[in-house]
């Protein structure tokens, strides 16, 4: 952990426990969707840890999935408008903008850590 990551736990004064409960609370409030299911067959089984994790998981399966779809509308539209050499411009600045801000990001600042 950084000392930032510290300073902030202390500060919570929160058990493993609370902040486990707290991570999904504030996961499940951004993502409005569980795996539902998942959380429905493993309730009160002691799988809360699991379920957190799959969840995360999901959602970055999601944003995958949506960085995908919007590099592949923004090459459609270009090769329909433009045409030409520019369906492969667009798609590679779009996806290095996309993959930069959302998934390199991300990651460079988690291994920071």
């Amino acid at each position: 952990m950084t000392e930032r990551s510290d300073k902030a736990e202390h500060q919570r004064r929160e058990s493993p426990a609370q902040r486990l409960d707290r991570n999904t609370i504030e996961l499940l409030n951004e993502l409005r969707v569980a795996p539902a299911v998942h959380h429905r067959l493993l309730f009160r089984h002691g799988e809360k840890s699991y379920l957190l994790r799959l969840a995360n998981h999901l959602a970055i399966a999601g944003m995958l999935c949506l960085a995908l779809g919007f590099v592949g509308i923004l090459v459609l539209l270009s090769d329909v408008v433009l045409g030409g050499a520019a369906p492969v411009v667009v798609g590679a600045l779009a996806t290095l903008f996309v993959g930069g801000l959302w998934f390199a990001l991300p990651l460079v600042r988690r291994d920071q850590e």
